[in-house]
């Protein structure tokens, strides 16, 4: 069974994050994970409110067993409440550089 990893990163805040998402996506795949993209809910690609997406993304982060933030929590406040979420659920987090040349460690 795969690993599920949740993408967690800015999205209202950032005018290419879809293809921040997408590129995520991508990466995690190719190394042997299950991500798990809040930009492919059926809400999210619906086009619903902010409110009704964000909902979507906690039940999808609900599903991991890891999360990688792909942006700068400081930048989004649904970061920060994903981060509070998972750590009070005990689901580890980790701070990966995501590049076409696979996972890094963010130091």
């Amino acid at each position: 069974m795969k690993t599920k990893v949740y993408i967690s990163g800015a999205i209202s805040k950032d005018p290419n994050h879809f293809l921040n998402f997408e590129n995520a996506e991508r990466i995690l795949r190719e190394n042997g994970f299950e991500p798990l993209n809040p930009c492919k809910t059926v809400e999210y690609t619906l086009g619903l409110s902010n409110y009704e997406c964000f909902c979507a993304s906690i039940r999808l982060l609900l599903k991991a067993d890891i999360i990688v933030q792909i942006s700068d929590i400081k930048t989004s406040l649904g970061m920060q409440i994903e981060n509070e979420l998972s750590e009070r659920l005990n689901i580890p987090i980790q701070n990966w550089i995501l590049d076409n040349k696979g996972i890094k460690w963010k130091f």
